[in-house]
């Protein structure tokens, strides 16, 4: 470190030797972090019926006649996994553009 005076102070030293002046310790700067926000893996029903282009109750109606399978995460709500919107998708023979939420309309029969 160096002083305003042009002196160079040591790491550990509190005054400047020939000035007096109070050094402020400065502060160790980490490196950032850089954090990558993930795309969801599951998403909640309403979201899936969004994603798919299909109402809430017929994820529901879906999930009951063993076409879609849901999965329980540790908060206890149910909810679908982004692998089977895709393969339900597939299986409709409509266009999925990975985890975009830009879906074509599809029949919901």
């Amino acid at each position: 470190m160096k002083c305003n005076c042009g002196q160079l102070l040591s790491a550990k030293s509190k005054f400047c030797p020939s000035c007096g002046a109070q050094v402020v310790a400065k502060e160790e700067t980490k490196t950032p972090t850089i954090t990558i926000m993930a795309q969801p893996r599951a998403y909640d029903y309403k979201t899936a019926g969004q994603m798919m282009g299909v109402s809430e109750g017929t994820i529901r109606n879906l999930i009951k006649r063993g076409v879609l399978a849901f999965a329980e995460p540790t908060e206890g709500r149910k909810v679908i996994t982004i692998w089977e919107i895709e393969r339900y998708l597939k299986s409709k023979e409509k266009v999925f553009n990975g985890l975009d939420t830009k879906v074509l309309q599809m029949n919901a029969n």
